[in-house]
């Protein structure tokens, strides 16, 4: 049987479909669609959004309070905490604060006005404000077809976000991966029912290109970021770990060749830690059952997780649980 791989595998040329290393060019995903129906709301989704200190720069870790950091100073909106002495215009003026630096030079200034406050610049003080930071969250999702029947229950996900989502005006965005490539099917907005609609009918393929859906939903997290420097940026990825298309779209090989798989695990790996460098906190969710699957599907998306110092959840029948993998 060996012998028998081993001639296939000298039949083939750089460049012959089939080959590790090319691409079937008149490839199409399947276009078949099916419906998403409604089913189990998760009552304690937004758990998987209370983030823990790991995931905040240091200089902001003692601000951060419940689900999400607190955006301290450069703002003018949000609850008045402290003061400072302005560094230039102020936005706000602290009364409070300036009256009390004021205060003990009164008498030495009576003579200055018949004012019965005397102010100076030097006793300006000006307001610090705090207010909690939108979330932009990004979902991408594995359309394969080991996945699809995982996929009817991020609809409900999705919704379940809605009662928070809506008061802090987050933002919800949508990108799937299958065949050769992955593509945004909902850019992040605050209308959840428009996402939901967009994942309501979608292609199932059994081709996995994860590299390709996290590298696409890192662009569409950036762009949010150049748009509002304040937004937390959140990577939601539904994957069972099964990736077999690498960032450059080559179909995989009909044998098992271990260098190719070694080739998608070390991209995973360079993306994952680019998603860490752009402080894009990433939530991955794994499905229990894909343990039937072998372990390298549970290393794959644990790999994800470690490189990028984000968190894993299992999904197991309509509840998610955390898993802590550090």
């Amino acid at each position: 049987m060996q012998g028998h791989l081993e001639d296939s595998k000298s039949d083939l040329t750089e460049g012959e479909v089939g080959h590790p290393f090319a691409k079937d060019e008149k490839y199409e995903p399947k276009k078949e669609y099916k419906p998403i129906f409604k089913e189990k709301k998760y009552q304690k989704i937004g758990d998987i959004f209370k983030f823990d200190n790991r995931t905040i720069p240091l200089d902001k870790r003692k601000f951060a309070i419940g689900k999400r950091k607190k955006h301290i100073g450069e703002t003018d909106k949000g609850q008045y905490i402290r003061h400072r002495i302005p560094r230039e215009k102020p936005r706000s003026i602290a009364l409070d604060a300036s009256l009390r630096a004021a205060a003990p030079y009164q008498k030495a200034r009576a003579s200055e006005s018949n004012l019965a406050i005397k102010l100076k610049m030097q006793d300006i003080r000006e307001k610090i404000l705090q207010y909690q930071a939108p979330l932009s969250i990004v979902f991408v999702l594995d359309a394969s077809g080991s996945m699809f029947r995982i996929l009817k229950q991020m609809k409900d996900v999705i919704l379940s976000l809605h009662d928070d989502a809506y008061q802090h005006r987050d933002r919800v965005g949508l990108v799937v991966f299958q065949g050769y490539n992955a593509e945004v099917l909902c850019e992040p907005t605050v209308n959840l029912n428009l996402v939901v609609e967009k994942l309501s009918n979608i292609a199932s393929d059994s081709w996995t290109p994860l590299a390709s859906g996290l590298v696409k939903g890192m662009e569409v997290l950036k762009l949010e970021k150049k748009r509002n420097k304040n937004i937390i940026p959140v990577l939601v990825i539904l994957t069972d770990g099964g990736s077999n298309v690498p960032l450059g779209s080559i179909p995989p090989p009909p044998f098992y060749n271990y260098k190719y798989y070694q080739i998608i695990e070390e991209e995973l790996k360079e993306v994952a830690q680019q998603l860490n460098k752009e402080k894009i906190i990433t939530i991955l969710l794994w499905p229990s059952e894909a343990k039937l699957r072998g372990p390298s599907h549970r290393r794959i998306a644990e790999l994800i997780v470690r490189e990028s110092q984000g968190y894993f959840y299992e999904i197991e029948g309509d509840r998610i649980k955390k898993v802590d993998i550090f």
